[in-house]
Formats: structure tokens, sequence, C-alpha cells
């Protein structure tokens, strides 16, 4: 798989799926985020060493990436750059800082929003517009990790929508 190939699988790109979405502007409500989330996402556990997160949101071009339990695949936690860039100082030579390396749990958010299977794409494109996330894990009943939506999805829905009415 080429790094393009690679980048629209992690994005989700290839997860949109055509025969959902609408063919006119009443319809886009009805569809709902498992249309267009990344269904195979990138996580961290909170164990994970900072540096290494790092590594994994800068090779795969992320802005961020849920961190689950890996017992129960629960979202504990969300890590984005903008929680590593106070950090990044200590990241450069952690082996001569005060002990053990930073791990994603010393950074991480806690606070957690997160998207559930049934809300349509139309509510996720509203809480993008009011809220400053850039991604948002998708979860089940029991809390665990099921896919993410970015803003880079919303963006490709639409985009494709809008050239679908205009053929």
């Amino acid at each position: 798989m080429g790094f393009s190939e690679q980048r629209s699988r992690i994005a989700g790109i290839d997860s949109i799926d055509a025969d959902a979405e609408p063919n006119s502007d009443a319809d886009h409500d009805k569809v709902r985020v498992e249309a267009i989330m990344e269904s195979r996402p990138l996580s961290l556990g909170a164990e994970t060493r900072l540096d290494e997160a790092v590594d994994t949101l800068v090779q795969h071009s992320l802005t961020g990436l849920p961190v689950v339990d890996p017992l129960n695949r629960k979202v504990v936690g969300f890590l984005s750059q903008k929680d590593c860039l106070p950090r990044l100082h200590e990241l450069q030579d952690w082996s001569i800082s005060r002990g053990a390396p930073l791990k994603v749990a010393d950074v991480m958010s806690r606070h957690i929003q997160s998207l559930e299977l049934e809300q349509s794409v139309e509510d996720v494109y509203k809480l993008f517009l009011d809220e400053w996330y850039h991604v948002y894990p998708v979860v089940d009943a029991d809390g665990a990790l099921i896919g993410t939506v970015s803003r880079e999805q919303i963006l490709a829905f639409f985009s494709k929508k809008d050239q679908m009415v205009s053929e």
C-alpha cells in the first residue's frame, strides 16, 4: 500500500458509503456517522511513551488519536498535537529528565467528547463548527472505540455530495 493509499485509509476517505450519500439537502440529515467514519482507527494506550505517540502522529499526519484501555477498548482520553506541544522540550532528551519518560497519560485530555453511530452527519458537521476538535472518537454503547470522524471526512462527504448534485 502506497503512502497516499495508506493516508486515505487512515483518514477514512475510502470508508465513505456512496450509496448512503444524500441526493438533496433535505436528505443529508439522514446520513449517519457510520457511513463516513474510519472503521479501523488508530489509537494509543495510556502507557505509551509520549515520544512514540508523537512519532505516530507525525508519521501518519494526524492531529490527534483516541487513547483506549487495552483490555476493553474503552476511550479513556485523547492525545492531540496541542497536548504534546508544551512538552516538546522534555521529549528532545527525556533521558536526562527527572526519571522515567513521559507517558501519554501524563498529557492526554481526559475530557472526551465522542460520537455515536446513530448521530447524523449534519449534527457532526455542526459540532465541528462549534468546537475546536479536529477528530472525534466514535464509541459503542459501552464506550468502546469503534471509529473516528475527522474534519477531513466531513469535508470529503460534503464535497462528494456537491459533486453528485452538480452532475
